[in-house]
């Protein structure tokens, strides 16, 4: 993604301003002393309100009160984002949205100096309470990056707790095992990207705040499954890769037996005419009955657990591909290599 070619005309039409965000950087409260006083709070809330009707033109405008009660307390930082605190903040960042995208309904609360993106309330919704995050050098299809239905729900992105990595591993999963190209990263023959690339990618988003590089450490080894790979300053993937170029894997002798879990009509097809990888690049292949029987429950309530011969099947020249601890790949598994378990057990 363009890196903003815009970011300095803040600067230029705050520049005779006393504003303490160097390039709409970090609050400094030590160079804004009024806001630091307790007792100037009410009165400024009151200023950065009429700016904000006047500018929106919706003379009914209220702040929400949880915005309120963090000016009013003085809570100006929160995790990479600097919250406004004078009616100077407002104008220009509004001025900005109207004349790059023709818009007065979003109202600016925050901004994140290292992701260039505003945090804005959006005028429209009920009560005034969806937050927005917005880049308005995108252009007016693009520049809502993410939205929130309240401000309660923004700060999730920065309490960073396990639903937080949950998300940000699925986004992770998308851009390295699906569309490379739309998230503008490049993958090397083996799935690996620079992490500085995918860093850019997912900052540009807002989608999770500020993402940094010990957050993409922490989803490659919080998880039971192992997604993702961090290697000399890179990352990939391990599997489920499904666009076109395909990821090259070194073949290596896998263990005597594999499972896989599935639906019980996907079964039946299986027996017929083997497992092939779909969407996939590869076929998918469990260590154990534990990991195939997980697997098969997001596709039935009661899956179906094949039994596949590797062993033989490698003996045989079939190639197989090392996915994590727990997930064996290959290019397909002829049907003549594969039980049903429960045909097995009878």
């Amino acid at each position: 993604m363009q890196i903003n070619p815009y970011k300095n005309n803040f600067n230029n039409m705050n520049k005779n301003i006393n504003n303490p965000f160097p390039k709409f950087g970090a609050l400094k409260k030590d160079s804004f002393e009024c806001i630091t006083e307790k007792n100037k709070m009410q009165e400024i809330l009151s200023s950065m309100l009429d700016t904000a009707r006047t500018l929106s033109g919706n003379s009914d405008f209220e702040y929400p009160e949880k915005y309120k009660k963090i000016i009013l307390n003085r809570d100006f930082k929160h995790g990479n984002w600097d919250f406004l605190t004078g009616e100077n903040f407002i104008k220009p960042a509004m001025k900005i949205f109207s004349k790059r995208l023709g818009i007065k309904n979003i109202i600016p609360i925050a901004y994140s100096h290292k992701s260039e993106i505003w945090a804005c309330l959006n005028s429209d919704s009920k009560d005034n309470e969806q937050v927005l995050i917005v880049n308005p050098y995108l252009g007016k299809d693009k520049y809502i990056l993410g939205k929130y239905d309240n401000i309660d729900n923004w700060f999730h992105i920065e309490n960073k707790d396990h639903q937080y990595y949950v998300d940000l591993s699925k986004d992770v999963s998308f851009a390295l095992r699906h569309q490379p190209e739309k998230c503008e990263i490049i993958l090397d023959e083996e799935g690996y990207t620079p992490i500085d690339e995918l860093l850019y990618y997912l900052n540009s988003t807002g989608k999770h705040g500020e993402v940094e590089k010990e957050d993409l450490e922490k989803i490659t080894t919080m998880f039971e499954k192992k997604r993702h790979e961090i290697k000399d300053g890179k990352i990939r993937a391990y599997y489920g890769h499904s666009f076109e170029d395909k990821i090259e894997k070194t073949p290596v002798e896998p263990p005597e037996i594999l499972y896989h879990g599935t639906s019980h009509e996907a079964a039946e097809k299986i027996m017929k005419e083997g497992i092939t990888p779909q969407q996939r690049q590869y076929v998918h292949l469990s260590k154990d009955i534990k990991t195939a029987t997980s697997v098969g429950l997001r596709k039935d309530h009661h899956p179906v657990l094949l039994q596949v011969d590797a062993k033989k099947a490698y003996q045989d020249g079939l190639k197989f591909y090392v996915g994590n601890e727990d997930i064996w790949l290959a290019d397909t598994i002829p049907p003549q290599y594969i039980i049903k378990l429960d045909d097995k057990n009878n």
